[in-house]
């Protein structure tokens, strides 16, 4: 559902991720990687949105867990975590804007029903991703003008924008 940014600010630091947050919940936003040094990161349940960039150039990540409460993933998110293999993208999430690109070690990408959008580049230079179009769940189309998509195409040569019309 719809929620408020409004008076949010910066609310507690757990785990090396800093948050920006409310009374009500202090994990609104993960915003900042305070030690990108880390080899695994989880976000706190609560949390709505990964701020753009935040897990940018965390080379040593091999694990980061997003939770089911996430509902955004900022573009650049996951940029050139290049140790990173695997991620599980929660059910909620319906786009995905050049959060991937760059993760060289990246082989599983769990895809959420929910997904219907995605950024040309959101997986480009994920030279050991081996994931097809024909991989993801539903029926996917060229963003511009419905037109039929090859299911043997892989998702790091995506060089135009998909989305799921069934």
């Amino acid at each position: 559902g719809a929620f408020s940014c409004a008076n949010l600010q910066p609310s507690i630091t757990e785990g090396n991720i800093a948050y920006l947050g409310n009374e009500s919940n202090p994990y609104v936003v993960a915003w900042k990687v305070t030690d990108k040094a880390q080899t695994s990161y989880a976000i706190k349940d609560g949390c709505k949105i990964i701020y753009s960039s935040l897990f940018r150039d965390c080379t040593s990540a091999t694990s980061i867990n997003i939770p089911n409460s996430v509902v955004d993933i900022g573009q650049s998110a996951f940029t050139s975590c290049s140790s990173l293999s695997q991620i599980v993208i929660p059910e909620g999430i319906e786009s995905l804007d050049n959060c991937f690109n760059y993760c060289g070690n990246l082989t599983s990408v769990t895809i959420p029903d929910s997904l219907v959008y995605i950024h040309a580049s959101t997986f480009s230079n994920c030279t050991s991703l081996t994931m097809k179009v024909g991989d993801l769940p539903g029926h996917w189309v060229r963003n511009s003008g419905e037109a039929e998509l090859d299911d043997n195409i892989l998702l790091k040569d995506l060089s135009y924008p998909i989305k799921r019309i069934a």
